[in-house]
């Protein structure tokens, strides 16, 4: 079955006791499971949320505690349903494999890589991708001197008119060849997006600093220009004087 994938928004519960710095009052516990004797991913109060947390199977337990001393804004969950595959890469190419068992509704066309010519195949019962990392808009980042090769995986879900598109961010550490998956949800994809808008509000400062300069420049030609045409006008006023004395 699909994991889980959840993201708690909003985060605000009781504080810390002061002596002990331990969530003894209102906390939020996660277990990645079904119950209370599975495993405990944490507790969480105050405003220190957890972070994106994923399950191992597809079931989380949520425990709020809760007395009646102080009363807090509470917290929103974002969750998604994360697609299983097998990601591996080589020297050269990304390999991703999705069982049709879990896209039956899907075709081909409705998952690909990086844009959408780089569309899956059909093995058998598994739709399969092969992307050579210097095609399908393959990416690269370097990290701790470590080159990352990076692209989105694409699974569009289409239900009559309306339609969804899960985005997830494939990796490839080249030198221990090692791949992995993230789901980029949406409140991820919110936040990468005011991020590009704060980019590009910040570029137009950046044009109108150089159409500036650039003014300046003008400015300072014209400038130069107007001198020059005085310094000869009056040379050539110097020049007639002389002119009418001499004769």
């Amino acid at each position: 079955g699909y994991r889980i994938k959840v993201r708690l928004i909003d985060f605000e519960l009781e504080d810390r006791d002061s002596l002990t710095d331990a969530c003894d009052y209102d906390f939020l516990a996660i277990f990645d499971g079904d119950s209370e004797t599975d495993t405990l991913l944490g507790k969480w109060c105050g405003r220190s949320s957890p972070p994106s947390l994923l399950s191992n199977g597809n079931r989380f337990l949520f425990v709020l505690s809760a007395d009646r001393n102080t009363a807090s804004r509470g917290f929103h969950v974002s969750y998604s349903g994360v697609v299983p595959m097998n990601v591996s890469c080589t020297r050269t190419d990304f390999q991703i494999q999705v069982s049709m068992q879990a896209l039956p509704a899907l075709s081909r066309n409705s998952i690909y890589f990086g844009r959408p010519g780089c569309m899956a195949q059909v093995f058998g019962s598994t739709f399969k991708i092969i992307s050579r990392f210097d095609s399908c808009g393959t990416k690269t980042q370097r990290i701790k001197n470590i080159t990352i090769f990076v692209n989105i995986l694409y699974i569009h879900f289409a239900d009559g008119a309306r339609g969804d598109t899960q985005e997830y961010e494939v990796q490839c550490n080249i030198k221990t060849r090692a791949a992995s998956y993230n789901i980029i949800t949406d409140t991820e994809l919110y936040q990468l997006q005011q991020l590009a808008v704060s980019l590009e509000d910040s570029n137009p400062e950046k044009s109108k600093m150089v159409d500036g300069s650039d003014d300046s420049k003008m400015q300072d030609t014209s400038d130069i220009v107007f001198i020059g045409i005085c310094v000869l006008a009056g040379l050539l006023m110097l020049i007639a004087i002389i002119g009418l004395v001499l004769l």
